[in-house]
């Protein structure tokens, strides 16, 4: 089964591990109650990494939270989307590189076009939090 929901940074969800782990199993069980599901084994997700969450950390805590329901021996399989931005004054795409620096979490990141070198950017990648794929068994 192929299932791809989107939960976007502007919805509400809390922007942090647990929460968004816990939002993410609440929309596994719902979609495999929905398909009567007996066991899910294998879950996907593509996450942005301008999402600066800690991808080990919500793996631990969708695992965690997974412990004693359908989804409790489910693989758990993270796919990076690396950020890019688009200009607003050349129209220009740039990737931008992440860094697990310490600071970024303290601070705004401003990012820079590659072409003309404005700050006048906004972000067009990166910032996905999708579960791309809901293995389930019957």
């Amino acid at each position: 089964m192929f299932l791809k929901i989107r939960l976007d940074a502007t919805s509400g969800v809390q922007m942090h591990e647990i929460s968004v782990a816990q939002t993410i199993v609440n929309e596994i069980l719902a979609e495999a109650e929905r398909q009567s599901a007996a066991k899910v084994t294998r879950v996907v997700l593509e996450l942005g990494k301008l999402t600066m969450l800690n991808f080990d950390q919500v793996s631990f805590w969708v695992s965690a939270f997974l412990e004693g329901t359908a989804g409790e021996d489910a693989e758990i399989s993270i796919t990076p989307v690396d950020g890019s931005v688009e200009c607003r004054e050349c129209k220009a795409i740039s990737d931008v590189v992440v860094e697990d620096d310490p600071t970024l979490h303290y601070s705004v990141p401003q990012f820079t076009c590659e072409r003309c070198g404005s700050h006048n950017t906004f972000i067009c990648k990166g910032r996905e939090m999708v579960i791309k794929t809901i293995r389930i068994e019957r």
